[in-house]
């Protein structure tokens, strides 16, 4: 049985024996990978993921000789077919990082001393970062995986010890907050929720020239690194110096969409609905269009796509409609970061440019923009490259009838719908067919006339 520590210094086992005499690292790559992940997932996919830029005949050898070489070392523990590859059950259950994340899933609310210490017995786990000693130089989708995924990982900590925060608040024990707050800000120094809980804790403790200097220092370190300023909340909290009785964890605004009801049935599409939604549960997927010729239903796919999506981002599902762009703009790429930038409600102002200000605030956002009719602004494609490169928990889903031509684009090209080839045969088209007229004519269609 293999087992992995992920998180910190990385470390692979077999049967508890360290596995260190690895030919390439990209071999490590392969099954840290597959071992995280926990899936089955592509051979294709594993080979752009780790030999991006290759042509898929050497991609293919590259990793057939991989896999030649690991088999020497972990023998069954990796299963390969001709299309897939996994990690022996047993082996996927031995791997620190998705133990973490699956522990912090399933767990509840903090409501007892118990329930608390049990909750720090499994952020106990979260030793470092995500392979923090770990990177490939050649491998740009590995890396774009890695850091994702341990933005994804330290927000789950995060959140468990706002969990932690909040029972610590609730029962009065401002000295058990304080030292959550301090593990909390150890992950993660800007959040702004930990440093409110420690400034809350220590006015309630009657600290408050300590309050003062945390915040200070707080806002100094800010002003720094960020070149930002602490919120109006935080501020209005040294104002006040709340009592114990006062005291208040500001709540994170719930996940938003603005994507339109629907007014009837979607058909079809499911195998390319699969697709897509298996290219976006990939952290390293940034950007995935959906192409093909006028009215073949990219938008309506794009925005159904999108509406079962809707609870994993943050930050939100946001539609911008690019049709109204004037692609002879002097700025296509300024001109469509106004647009979206007005469907987030961003108000812009001052003397940065409308991308660099877009840029700034989706910086540290997790959610998902779909962008219609992008075909006309070829010049805006700027936009997209920038997101990518600058805002890395964005992804972007692109409907438009050519194919924006970037490297960290999935293309999707969409069709007609499926016609039948025998009368017995399913068909997507038909399906539509008969719903539509049955939704003019209050009826529906006979077998026959289905048939005919």
């Amino acid at each position: 049985m293999l087992s992995f520590r992920l998180l910190g210094q990385v470390a692979l086992f077999k049967d508890g024996e360290s596995l260190d005499h690895f030919r390439s690292r990209k071999e490590v790559a392969l099954l840290i990978y597959l071992a995280h992940t926990g899936q089955r997932q592509s051979r294709d996919l594993v080979g752009e993921l780790l030999w991006q830029g290759r042509s898929i005949r050497q991609m293919r050898s590259n990793l057939r000789t991989a896999l030649t070489r690991l088999r020497r070392q972990v023998g069954e523990d990796l299963v390969a077919s001709r299309t897939a590859l996994t990690l022996s059950a047993e082996s996927r259950q031995a791997v620190d990082s998705s133990q973490l994340l699956d522990a912090l899933s399933r767990f509840g609310s903090v409501d007892s001393a118990p329930a608390a210490a049990a909750l720090q017995t499994i952020l106990d786990v979260y030793v470092g970062d995500f392979l923090a000693d770990f990177r490939l130089e050649d491998a740009p989708l590995f890396d774009m995986w890695v850091t994702t995924t341990q933005e994804h990982i330290r927000r789950q900590v995060v959140a468990g010890y706002k969990k932690l925060g909040d029972y610590a608040i609730n029962r009065g024990e401002p000295a058990q907050g304080i030292v959550v707050a301090q593990r909390w800000l150890h992950i993660d120094p800007f959040d702004e929720h930990a440093h409110s809980l420690q400034i809350q804790l220590m006015l309630v403790l009657g600290q408050r020239d300590q309050a003062m200097a945390h915040y200070e220092r707080y806002a100094a370190s800010l002003a720094a690194e960020l070149d930002a300023e602490p919120s109006a909340d935080l501020r209005a909290l040294i104002q006040t110096l709340p009592t114990p009785h006062t005291t208040v964890v500001n709540k994170p605004k719930r996940a938003n969409h603005n994507l339109p009801a629907p007014y009837d049935q979607f058909f079809g599409r499911k195998q390319t609905q699969q697709e897509i939604h298996s290219r976006l549960d990939q952290p390293w997927c940034r950007v995935v269009s959906i192409v093909g010729q006028g009215g073949v239903g990219k938008t309506r796919l794009a925005t159904t796509i999108a509406r079962r999506r809707v609870d994993r981002y943050r930050d939100g599902i946001w539609l911008v409609e690019l049709e109204s762009v004037d692609p002879d703009d002097i700025d296509v790429a300024e001109a469509m970061a106004v647009e979206i930038a007005s469907v987030l409600d961003l108000r812009l102002g001052g003397s940065s440019k409308p991308l660099e200000q877009l840029l700034d605030f989706l910086q540290h956002k997790q959610m998902l923009l779909v962008l219609d009719n992008f075909e006309h602004l070829v010049a805006g494609v700027q936009l997209v490259m920038e997101i990518v490169r600058r805002c890395e928990s964005v992804q972007m889903l692109v409907a438009s009838r050519r194919s924006l031509q970037i490297r960290a684009e999935w293309v999707m090209a969409l069709s007609g719908l499926s016609h039948p080839v025998r009368d017995s045969d399913p068909s997507d088209a038909v399906d539509m067919f008969v719903a539509r007229y049955a939704q003019q004519q209050r009826d529906l269609l006979s077998p026959g006339e289905v048939d005919a």
